[in-house]
């Protein structure tokens, strides 16, 4: 089954210089006054960006905006696995912007290559198409958009961007709601493009959910259940459901993964993808 939302296959150009420019901005890049009282003017110097252990690469497009103005040799894809000791890229240019912009370069590809690292280890642990591995909106303030990129590239796919992008009608809104149906038919009529997705918790919930609407419900997350639980749930909802998204949540984890490989869902969603991810070991070395 097609993904839920849209897919981030690239950083929109301008949105990428506004968030580096105001990266290097923060670390006052122009202001540094080590580089600014030891560097020679002017003096060129090439710099190699190296791994210094295996890892799935994400920051192709970061550092082309970083160094426009510089010499770009060899750079690898995003994508790219690559192995412990492995030169990335090189660049040539002032010794100073290398040096001033090395920090924001580094803490960039080395957070979004960990995250690439570490869906693909999900990706590979699954090892079927038939199921999706999705991110979370579990992600670091100001960096969304980077990081559901670098999941994008480790093999997995992305969830709703925002609250905006998708209607998810979950356990803290059920509470609340006393006819569903009535609520449903209010969100499509105001947004008739947008997907509907409802969670639940008990197969109980989805029974009731069919006795009160008749609308179609795009996708059903089931949150925190056992893999027996979602055998039973996934039975039910293929037969009362017509094309509905199956999406299981919520204690899956590279341990226990194998366990809900051959049910039929659509997708896992995992929220270590991005909130657990660990940074990626990545230096800029300076040829002397």
């Amino acid at each position: 089954m097609r993904a839920l939302y849209n897919q981030i296959k690239n950083i929109p150009k301008t949105y990428l210089a506004n968030k580096l420019k105001d990266f290097l901005k923060e670390d006052m890049h122009h202001l540094d006054l080590s580089t600014i009282h030891i560097s020679k003017r002017n003096k060129i110097i090439c710099a190699r960006l190296v791994a210094e252990e295996d890892l799935i690469f994400v920051g192709n497009p970061i550092i082309k905006e970083l160094f426009k103005k510089t010499q770009i040799k060899s750079l690898q894809c995003d994508g790219k696995a690559c192995k412990r000791g492995s030169t990335i890229c090189s660049i040539e240019g002032e010794f100073s912007e290398l040096l001033s912009k090395e920090r924001v370069l580094l803490n960039l590809i080395q957070r979004l290559s960990g995250i690439a690292s570490l869906t693909n280890q999900y990706v590979n642990h699954i090892n079927t198409k038939n199921i999706k591995i999705l991110d979370t909106r579990k992600t670091t303030p100001g960096i969304r958009v980077f990081e559901k990129y670098a999941v994008k590239m480790g093999g997995g796919y992305n969830h709703r961007l925002n609250l905006n992008e998708g209607i998810m009608i979950k356990d803290n809104h059920l509470v609340i709601i006393d006819h569903i149906n009535d609520i449903l038919k209010k969100i499509k009529k105001q947004n008739p493009t947008k997907m509907i997705e409802i969670e639940v918790d008990h197969f109980e919930q989805i029974v009731e959910l069919k006795k009160q609407t008749n609308l179609n419900i795009d996708a059903i997350l089931l949150d925190n259940m056992n893999a027996q639980e979602i055998q039973k749930c996934t039975q039910y909802i293929r037969k009362e459901f017509k094309n509905c998204f199956i999406e299981a949540s919520g204690g899956i984890n590279l341990k226990n993964i194998n366990k809900y490989k051959k049910l039929d869902v659509d997708g896992i969603s995992i929220g270590a993808l991005t909130h657990q991810a660990v940074s990626k070991n990545i230096k800029l070395e300076f040829e002397k």
